[in-house]
């Protein structure tokens, strides 16, 4: 066992030793290297364009929707009043997003908006 060690270290260190001296030569082969953009190429996919303005929200009716977040209540008061100060004859409709998976939260804002000239949605976080 002792000797299997020995000689087993030795061998080893021969490697090492020699292996360390042996370089390779020159070579007639040649080398291509491709450059690569690391920017990449990003497709933007289409995306549905904001609907136009309205000229004036006098006697139309805005809705106000959140998703429940701290000092949203606060900011809608503040907006709510501030509309019908500027717009005489405003409606404001206030709603919430429930929680609901993205599919169902469409639907349930195009249900809001169907009855609402205008569509406003704070969101926090």
């Amino acid at each position: 066992m002792k000797n299997r060690l020995v000689a087993v270290s030795l061998l080893l260190a021969a490697g090492l030793f020699f292996g360390g001296r042996l370089k390779a030569g020159p070579t007639d082969e040649k080398v291509t290297l491709e450059l690569l953009n690391p920017m990449g190429v990003i497709e933007l996919e289409p995306y549905l364009a904001l609907r136009p303005r309205l000229s004036d929200y006098s006697a139309k009716k805005i809705a106000l929707v959140h998703n429940i977040k701290p000092g949203v209540q606060q900011l809608f008061d503040i907006l709510e009043e501030m509309l019908k100060q500027k717009y005489p004859g405003v409606t404001i409709q206030r709603g919430f997003n429930p929680g609901i998976p993205a599919q169902a939260q469409e639907e349930h804002f195009k249900e809001i908006a169907k009855g609402c000239d205008a569509f406003v949605y704070a969101m926090g976080d």
